[in-house]
Order: C-alpha cells, then sequence, then structure tokens
C-alpha cells in the first residue's frame, strides 16, 4: 500500500507538470501569434507606404530606370533626327527676337504714366520653347512638371522590403485577433463575411506578409550568427595575447 502511494504521488506530479508545461506553451503560443498580429498591422502601413512612392515614382527599381532611360534617349534621338532639326544650324535652334526703338524722350513720357518692365515685353520662355517643334514628352521626362527629382531606389531598403511585390491589390489587415487567427493559423476566411474579391485581397497581404517574416528572420540569423562568430574571434585573440609572453 505504502508503495502504490509513492507511485500515485509520482504520476500526480508528473501530470501537473506536464499539464503547466502545457498552460506555457499555449500561452507563448499566443502571446506570439499577438506579436504577428501587431506586426502585420505595422507590415501593412510600411508596405503601403512603400506601394505609394513606386506609384508617384519616387522609390523606383534601379534596373527598370537605367532601361527606362535608355529606350527613351533612343526613342528621343530618332524623333530628333527624323524631324530634320539635328541638321538645321548644326543642331542649335535660334529664337527671333525683335525689339522696336522708341525716342527716349518718348519712353520717359510713356514710363512715367505706366512702367514698362523688360518681363512685359518679352514673352515668357519656358524650357519645351527650346526643344524642336513636334519633340516627345520624353525628352524632357526628367524635368517635367510634377516630377519628382530626388528618387530612391528599392534595392537600397532594408533586404525583407527588397523581393516584395509591389504590383498585386492586398486588403486591409484583421480587425480583431480572432478573425486573424482563423485567416493567418487555420486559413478560415469565410467565417468573416469576406467577398470573393476580398478573401482573394486578404491571402495576398497575408502571403506578403509571411514573405516578408520570413526574410527578415533570415536577416536576423544572419546579424546574430555574424555577432557571435565575431565575439567568440576577439575572445580567441584574447586568450591568444594572454598565452604569449611579453618580449624582452
Amino acid at each position: 500500500f505504502f508503495g502504490n502511494s509513492v507511485i500515485q504521488k509520482k504520476i500526480t506530479i508528473i501530470i501537473i507538470i506536464l499539464s503547466l508545461c502545457v498552460v506555457c506553451a499555449i500561452i507563448l503560443s499566443f502571446v506570439n501569434v499577438h506579436d504577428d498580429f501587431v506586426e502585420l498591422s505595422n507590415f501593412f502601413r510600411g508596405y503601403m507606404g512603400r506601394r505609394l512612392l513606386i506609384q508617384e515614382k519616387r522609390l523606383v527599381y534601379r534596373d527598370r530606370v537605367e532601361r527606362d532611360d535608355v529606350v527613351q534617349t533612343e526613342k528621343a534621338k530618332q524623333q530628333y533626327w527624323q524631324g530634320g532639326y539635328g541638321t538645321q544650324n548644326g543642331g542649335v535652334n535660334f529664337i527671333k527676337l525683335e525689339e522696336k526703338l522708341s525716342p527716349a524722350s518718348m519712353m520717359d513720357e510713356a514710363s512715367a504714366i505706366s512702367p514698362v518692365t523688360t518681363s512685359s515685353l518679352l514673352p515668357p520662355v519656358t524650357t519645351t520653347a527650346l526643344l524642336p517643334p513636334g519633340a516627345d514628352d520624353s525628352w524632357v521626362d526628367i524635368i517635367k512638371p510634377g516630377m519628382p527629382v530626388v528618387r530612391r531606389f528599392i534595392e537600397d531598403q532594408e533586404a525583407e522590403w527588397r523581393e516584395l511585390d509591389y504590383q498585386i491589390e492586398v486588403g486591409k489587415p484583421p480587425k480583431s485577433f480572432c478573425s486573424f487567427i482563423r485567416q493567418y493559423d487555420w486559413n478560415m476566411f469565410t467565417v468573416d463575411g469576406l467577398t470573393q474579391k476580398e478573401i482573394e485581397e486578404r491571402k495576398n497581404l497575408l502571403n506578403q506578409f509571411r514573405k516578408w517574416k520570413k526574410r527578415k528572420r533570415k536577416t536576423f540569423n544572419i546579424v546574430v550568427t555574424e555577432r557571435a562568430r565575431r565575439e567568440m574571434a576577439d575572445q580567441e585573440e584574447e586568450k591568444n595575447k594572454k598565452r604569449t609572453p611579453p618580449s624582452k
């Protein structure tokens, strides 16, 4: 009887420990999922912000810009030479300015009545007035009004933002934590009453988030590994210095 009671106590202790481990695992799992839920909102703001910059052409792909510049330059050259403007006056266009002279007394009298400035005598000159007529807009894409002067490249962004697809349509993140668990972990979208288009856009958002999170974790692991290697190398170097006797 005494042996059975000891065994029962051991079994009870083991069951309690296992139960606590299961409860702790569930709590940690919910904490991680909640962190993903909060991080999804931050990812959505960062993704939509970069997508807006891409639409405004303030954030571009470096290879695409170089390719477009080459194409536009060749197109502008062809239009320039086909129009015959390159053979006139050595490729330089002259603007004829006419000046009407009058006696000084008349100018003084007229200026006393209504002051005349040089800007009112000359027509406004713009960048397009200096170009050959019929030239395509691509000739002045760099100085076109509204075109951003400073651009940033996607290749210069953090590694987790470079490989995302900014052309697909994405939906808004789930509003509640329960909806996020159902959609992100269990892939259940019909419970929340979403339309087929909303389901497709929500899936696109979650897929981009998974790709972003995977790349971010990989980058973090690389950084941690490199840091640990540097620390180990520094420790090994310190040990070698201590072992080496000082030279006399």
